[in-house]
Parts: C-alpha cells; structure tokens; sequence
C-alpha cells in the first residue's frame, strides 16, 4: 500500500469506531489523493466523519473541503431517499406475500455510526426460485424494467429515479463452492427477523450472514476484486455482533465450501489493517505468509470498491480465473486473442465450415476487440503490453488462496 492508503485504512478504522482521527504533527497528507481514494472505494463520507471535528487543523485547501463537504451531505441525502424506497419495496412484497430475505448492506448499514455513511447504489434480495414470475409481474406492474445480462447469474430490475433491485434464487454460484447447495439447505428455516424503515422482513441468520459475505468476497476476487469497504463490512460486523456468531457453524461452512485459506486470509487483513481482534477459533484458521498478505491488501486498496477500478485490469483478472483451470497464464492469454474456432460466436461460422479460414476468424476477432467500446483503446494496448505479468500474477494469488 502507498501512503494515502495506509491514511485511508487509519481513518476508516476511526470512524467505524466513532473516533476522530489523529496524526503526527510532521505527517504529509496528499488530500486530493486520499478523498479521491476514498471515493474509489465508496468511503468518502465514513473518512469525512473520522475528521470533521478537526477540520481546522487539517491542512487541506478550502475549495477541496467544499466539494467534499457537498458531495458527503448529497451521498448522504441520496442514501436517506433510497432506504424510504426499499422499505417501500419491501411493504409491496409483504402486500404480495412474497418472502424475501435481504443481504450485505440495506442489513450491514445499522451497524454504521451513521447509517447513512454506509452507501448502497442498489438493494439485493433472495427469494424462492418458484416466486420468480410472480415477482417480474409484480415488479413489471410497478414500471421496472428486467435488465437482460446473460453474464448475471441473478435477476436485475431498475425504476428510473427509483431503486435497483438484484434477485437471487442461489447465494453460492455452481462450479465454484463445492458445498454451495448443502451450504443453502435449511437457510430460509435459520432467517431472523428485521425492519427497514418499520418494514418487516427477514435477513440471513447471523452464521449465514457472516458466511455469505464471506464467499460473496471470494466470488469477487476470483473475477474482478473488492475493494476495502468488503473487509471494513465484515470488521463491523464481528465487533458488534461476534457474540452470537457461532463460530464453530461458521468454520464448518468455510471447510463445506472447501474456502479455509482464503477466510483466514480476509481475517488476517481485518485483524492487520483494524486491529480487529479475532475470534480465538477464527485465529487458528490457517497459517499465512504476512509476505502474501501484504500483496493481497494492495490487491484490495488497487481494486477500488467492486474491483473496476482500473478497466484495463478488469479484463486481465478474468482472463485470469476461468473455467479452464488446467490451463498456463500464457494460454489463457492465447485463449483470449485465438480462441478455438468452434467455441467462437455466430459471426465466425465461416471459419467454422471451412477450418482453412481460422487465421482470418483470428485477424477479424482481433480487430472486434480492438474497437469493442467496452474498453478505451489506451486499455487494450496495455492489454497486450503487460497483460500476461497480470494474468499470472493474479493467478498465483488465486492458487493461493485455493480458490481453484
């Protein structure tokens, strides 16, 4: 981590705690670097809160302070509107008699000094698989609009000036935790209850709740990373309520899942970074390499909130961990600009029926690419520059952490 990092992690572990900051009198801060470091990993408003009581003996430029000002008390207005709309949301499933069990931060964000602090862009639920039309009908009927992503592995629904809402059927992702299923046996018989707004509903019990974010973690690593606000999160959580985690249940997930390594990784990074202190059980975990742990916190800080951060990486860290274990960093980089003719789409049919015409399949699947908007062109050279040192680096790190 570079210098505004470490600033960054020492406030955010202040704030969640209700502290005010401090530093040595002869500390350099780069404020510019560090609220925009914040704002990367959607923190902006909990720093502002570790440092408001201070403002005058912080060096930091007027009109900075302004606009930091600003954009915390707009953040923190945005967030106020979208939890009376989830609430909201969630009376109307209610009306319907549809359960519904909400995750990670509409349920975390309590736990905050101010709620509010703890942004959300959107509200994520889990219902029964056989609810599923029932609820497009009723979403539909309420103006949302189904968003069609074949790469979600969940429904999406949006309301133009209203909520996003992501519905799941599965918390586990097949192929990727091999105890998923049986990890989801019995969830809905262990859920408790909570309010939003006076709304009642159901979340994950506290075992499964804690678990969840756990694998939700590993899920992002493996395809494009998180950023510290996961691990900020789960820090919340253990201090406030480990007492009635039980978590001999917990370390019996992580071994059904087979994730031991990666857990005791993302505690060591809580207990590293926040002082966290761990559950004795928690501590002996696995035995880490603090040389590895060190670079899996850079991987975190560099990630930004949702791991797209920095495009041109995004793409690397999929290539990275894909269904073809068996592969080198090196094929799978081969993979991606000389694909197998017939795992190829629809357009390259001719090189399909004629497999003489697969170096002109590759040249114009290399020109789609090269102009595909997803990525800026300045993305794909360094693609194809530095690419590979990724695409292995990041695969060592998922060796690692055994989530192949």
């Amino acid at each position: 981590m570079n210098q505004t990092q470490k600033q960054l992690v020492k406030m955010l572990s202040s704030a969640v705690r209700k502290e005010q900051v401090t530093f040595n009198s002869d500390e350099s801060i780069d404020w510019e670097a560090l609220i925009e470091e914040a704002k990367e990993h959607k923190v902006s408003g909990l720093v502002y809160s570790a440092v408001k009581n201070n403002i005058g003996h912080l060096n930091i430029d007027g009109t900075l302070l302004n606009e930091w000002k600003r954009d915390v008390i707009f953040s923190s207005v945005h967030q106020s509107k979208h939890v009376k709309q989830v609430s909201e949301l969630l009376q109307v499933f209610n009306n319907h008699e549809i359960p519904v069990i909400i995750l990670k931060g509409m349920v975390l964000r309590n736990l905050f000094p101010n709620p509010d602090l703890r942004t959300m862009s959107d509200v994520d639920v889990l219902v029964h698989e056989e609810d599923l039309g029932r609820i497009e009908d009723m979403l539909t009927a309420m103006n949302f609009t189904k968003v069609e992503d074949p790469q979600e592995k969940h429904d999406v629904y949006y309301k133009p000036g209203g909520v996003k809402i992501e519905v799941h059927w599965s918390l586990t992702e097949d192929g990727m935790f091999k105890g998923g299923k049986a990890y989801e046996e019995g969830i809905w018989e262990r859920t408790r209850e909570v309010e939003v707004l006076g709304v009642k509903t159901l979340t994950l019990g506290y075992n499964d709740f804690i678990f969840h974010l756990i694998i939700h973690m590993a899920s992002h690593v493996a395809y494009h990373g998180f950023g510290v606000r996961y691990l900020v999160d789960l820090v919340m959580m253990i201090e406030q309520q480990g007492q009635l985690i039980d978590w001999q249940e917990v370390i019996r997930l992580i071994d059904l899942c087979q994730i031991r390594k990666f857990s005791a990784v993302i505690f060591g990074c809580c207990e590293d970074l926040f002082g966290l202190k761990l559950p004795k059980d928690v501590a002996q975990l696995a035995t880490i390499d603090p040389n590895y742990l060190t670079l899996f916190e850079d991987e975190v800080m560099n990630s930004g909130v949702h791991g797209y951060r920095e495009s041109s990486e995004v793409l690397s860290r999929q290539i990275s961990y894909n269904n073809q274990k068996q592969l080198s960093p090196l094929q799978k980089m081969m993979n991606l600009f000389f694909p197998s003719i017939d795992e190829m789409s629809d357009k390259y049919n001719y090189a399909k029926k004629n497999k003489f015409l697969a170096p002109i399949a590759w040249i114009h699947h290399l020109f789609v690419g090269l102009f595909h908007p997803t990525y800026s062109f300045k993305d794909k050279v360094k693609l194809m520059t530095s690419g590979y040192q990724t695409v292995k680096k990041r695969a060592d790190m998922i060796e690692w952490l055994e989530l192949e």
